[in-house]
């Protein structure tokens, strides 16, 4: 007596390959979609101000950063805090976020 092919566990293994396909393209299509919106909020900042933000955002010291700009540390503290706000407010004016 011969034995049938399983075909309930091939669907199953088809369905199982067509959906891990599926959430990779829609985390693909997710990770795009934020790329592009982080890089047009970056987009409003001036030049000087964009430089600063990714020198913090790349690990420099605030105190370094002051030294370099010839900012006191306060005042590199606050234009950086400043500039935080402002980036979370671009990318929220420019996308509709569900709660």
């Amino acid at each position: 007596m011969t034995k049938k092919p399983d075909t309930d566990s091939s669907s199953k293994d088809v369905f199982d390959d067509f959906e891990e396909l599926l959430e990779q393209v829609i985390l693909q299509e997710v990770t795009q979609a934020v790329w592009e919106r982080f890089e047009g909020a970056l987009a409003k900042f001036d030049p000087e101000s964009l430089e600063i933000l990714e020198t913090h955002l790349d690990g420099v010291p605030v105190e370094k950063l002051s030294n370099d700009k010839k900012l006191s540390t306060k005042d590199a503290e606050s234009l950086i805090k400043q500039m935080k706000k402002d980036l979370v407010r671009h990318l929220r004016k420019d996308c509709n976020v569900r709660h």
